[in-house]
């Protein structure tokens, strides 16, 4: 026999998903449209440095939507934001100096070769570092915020998440 206040708090719980649905909507779009800059060139920068493979892919996790969100976030600094849009440019910019196309039109090997290059620098190594913590976040995080869809990262990783896990998003 079920307990009133059990009952209570599984009645609020399948109350609230369409709530918390509605806020991972809202913080990461789940259709952004990867064909624009930055996301463009950071969906490839994501594929280099983490290739999918037959067990887990970045698209299931919807990295590029987490990014989204944290680019639309007030909380999130517009000095983080410039630097992640501007990286993204200075990228396409070292790719075209050194083999006159875009990071996007240049082969996985000398994409490498660039990101490797650019590991050297002070701007590189740091915008690099900004960039794989979002998308640890994205992997990491509860899927309530757009990334980590289906809970595909913490399976992937044989996690399980803490309790109690957010019930909406604060935006």
């Amino acid at each position: 026999m079920l307990k009133r206040r059990d009952f209570l708090v599984q009645s609020a719980l399948l109350l609230s998903l369409p709530v918390i649905a509605a806020s991972a909507k809202e913080y990461a779009s789940q259709s952004v449209k990867i064909y624009t800059e930055p996301y463009q060139t950071i969906a490839y920068l994501y594929s280099d440095l983490f290739p999918s493979n037959p067990s887990f892919s970045l698209k299931e996790i919807n990295a590029i939507g987490y990014l989204y969100g944290v680019m639309h976030d007030e909380r999130i600094d517009l000095e983080t934001k410039e630097f992640i849009i501007n990286g993204a440019a200075w990228l396409n910019e070292e790719a075209v100096e050194k083999y006159k196309k875009s990071y996007i039109k240049l082969l996985g090997n000398e994409r490498q070769k660039i990101l490797k290059d650019i590991s050297m620098t002070r701007w590189g190594d740091s915008w690099l570092y900004t960039m794989m913590s979002y998308l640890f976040e994205a992997i990491l995080s509860d899927p309530i915020y757009g990334g980590n869809t289906d809970a595909a990262g913490w399976q992937w990783f044989d996690h399980e998440p803490g309790f109690p896990r957010p019930d909406r998003v604060m935006i």
